[in-house]
C-alpha cells in the first residue's frame, strides 16, 4: 500500500518531551497526519537485527533486557552506534518475523491509535522500508488523509534511525523535539510515582537526551540534512505556539492553519474525542499553556537535580537552558551515591549505563575535565566516546554555540 501522494513526516524526542503535543497540533493541520507511536515495534525489531549482525561489538550487554543504546564511553558501542546510521531498510524479513512483527504492531497501536488496528492486517512487506511504506499507507487510508501533503509517525527514541530513513525516503522530513532535561527526568519521575514499569534510570536517561542534542547537531550541520531537519524545543512550542507553528509550517511548505494552536480540535486516537493532555501533574489540556515549563524547581529532588546539570550542562546551552548553581566532582559523587542507595531495590524498565555506580561517575567527571577551558585532548577515540561527535564537542567548548538549537521563532 504505497503513499501515491503524501511524504512521509517523522517526529521524535526522548520520552516526556513534547513529541505528543507536538503530533497533536500537527495532525489538526488539513495538510498534516501523524499517528503516534505504532511503529516501536519496527524500530526495536530492526534495532534487535542489527545488533545480532554486529553481537561482536556488544558483548554481554546484547542480553534479553537490551534496549536502546547511549553509546557513550564505549568504543564498541560507538561503533555499532555508526553502523546503525550506516544500515539500509532494505534489510530483509521472513516470513515468521513478520507475522510476529504486525502482532506487535497491532498490540502497541492499542495505545495510541486503535483506529489503524482494523486496517493492520493490511499490512505488508518483506523488509523494513516496505513494512514503514505499507503502514503510512495505511495511516493515509485509516484517517482518511488521501490529500494531505504530509503523512507521518510519532516515535520517541528513534533519533539513531533518521540517517536511514532520510536514505530510504529521500522526500521525508524530520521534526526533532527537546525539552529541558530537568523537566523530562521531573515528569519520568512523575509517571513513575504512579506507575512503577514505567520507571527509568536517571542517569541513562540523561545520556540519552544528551545523544538526542548530539545527533541533531550534526545532523543540522550536514548541507545534505540541513532542510530536512527541524529542531523545536518544548518550551518555545508553549510559550509561543503560534510563532512556533508558523515556523513549522513554514519548514513544510504548507499555509499556516489556526487549528494547530486550539485543543479543542486535537483528536485523541486512542478515544476518538478530543485530547486533554498526558502530563505527569496536570490532567487536562484546555489551552496550550507553559505551566509545565520549570516544574523541576518545585518536584525534582536536589540529588536528580545535581545528577541532570553535572551531566548536561554544556549540552543544554544548545538550546539555550542554563543551570541553577555551579555542581562540584564531589556533589555529583554524592549524589550518584545517594540515588543509588536509594533506588538499589527499583526495577527499571529499561537502562543503557554500565551499571557500575564508581565508573559511570568517573567516565562523567571525566567528560567534564575534557571540556575544561583550556584544555586541549590529544585522544581523538575518547573525545568521540564522551562526546559522540567531534562537531559536538567542538559546538560545546565554543561560546559562539549558546542556543543554536533553541529554534526560537
Amino acid at each position: 500500500m504505497p503513499i501515491t501522494m503524501s511524504s512521509p513526516l517523522f517526529i521524535t524526542g526522548i520520552a516526556r518531551s513534547g513529541t505528543t503535543l507536538l503530533a497533536r497540533m500537527l495532525s489538526a493541520h488539513d495538510e498534516v497526519m501523524i499517528a503516534s507511536d505504532p511503529s516501536f515495534p519496527i524500530f526495536t525489531t530492526l534495532y534487535r537485527k542489527l545488533a545480532d549482525q554486529h553481537s561482536g561489538l556488544l558483548g554481554d550487554v546484547l542480553g534479553p533486557g537490551f534496549s536502546f543504546q547511549d553509546y557513550y564511553f564505549s568504543k564498541s558501542k560507538l561503533s555499532f552506534f555508526r553502523q546503525v546510521g550506516k544500515a539500509d531498510l532494505k534489510l530483509p524479513v521472513l516470513p515468521d518475523e513478520f507475522d510476529l512483527l504486525k502482532d506487535r504492531i497491532k498490540a502497541r497501536a492499542e495505545y495510541e491509535c486503535p483506529d489503524l488496528i482494523p486496517m493492520l492486517d493490511r499490512l505488508e512487506g518483506n523488509n523494513f522500508e516496505k513494512i514503514l511504506e505499507s503502514l503510512l499507507g495505511i495511516v493515509v487510508k485509516a484517517r482518511a488523509r488521501q490529500q494531505s501533503q504530509w503523512v507521518g509517525l510519532k516515535e520517541v527514541w528513534i533519533i539513531d534511525f533518521i540517517p536511514m530513513l532520510a536514505r530510504a525516503f529521500p522526500n521525508a522530513r524530520f521534526i526533532v523535539i527537546q525539552r529541558d532535561p530537568r523537566d523530562v527526568l521531573t515528569s519520568m519521575l512523575g509517571v513513575a510515582a504512579q506507575d512503577s514499569s514505567q520507571r527509568g534510570h536517571s542517569l541513562s536517561y540523561l545520556r540519552h537526551w544528551r545523544k538526542y542534542a548530539s545527533a541533531t547537531h550534526s545532523l543540522v550541520s550536514q548541507a545534505a540534512m540541513a532542510s530536512r531537519i527541524l529542531p523545536v524545543t518544548y518550551e518555545n512550542l508553549v510559550a509561543d505556539p503560534g510563532g512556533q507553528a508558523r515556523r513549522i509550517c513554514a519548514f513544510l511548505e504548507i499555509p499556516y492553519a489556526q487549528e494547530m494552536i486550539d485543543p479543542n480540535t486535537f483528536v485523541d486516537y486512542s478515544t476518538g474525542e478530543q485530547w486533554t493532555g498526558n502530563s505527569s501533574f496536570d490532567r487536562t489540556l484546555n489551552i496550550i499553556s507553559d505551566r509545565s515549563v520549570g516544574k523541576w524547581k518545585e518536584k525534582l529532588d536536589d540529588d536528580n537535580l545535581c545528577m541532570a546539570e553535572y551531566t548536561c550542562e554544556a549540552d543544554m546551552k544548545l538550546y539555550g537552558y542554563k543551570t541553577s548553581c555551579a555542581h562540584t566532582d564531589d556533589a555529583f559523587l554524592q549524589s550518584a551515591a545517594a540515588i543509588s542507595e536509594r533506588e538499589k531495590n527499583y526495577s527499571y524498565s529499561w537502562r543503557s549505563d554500565r551499571k557500575d555506580l564508581f565508573m559511570d561517575a568517573a567516565c562523567e567527571m571525566l567528560r567534564r575535565k575534557l571540556l575544561s577551558p583550556g584544555f586541549t585532548p590529544v585522544d581523538d577515540h575518547l573525545i568521540a566516546q564522551a562526546f559522540l561527535s567531534p562537531l559536538t564537542y567542538k559546538a560545546l567548548k565554543s561560546p559562539d554555540t549558546f542556543a543554536f538549537l533553541s529554534g526560537a521563532a
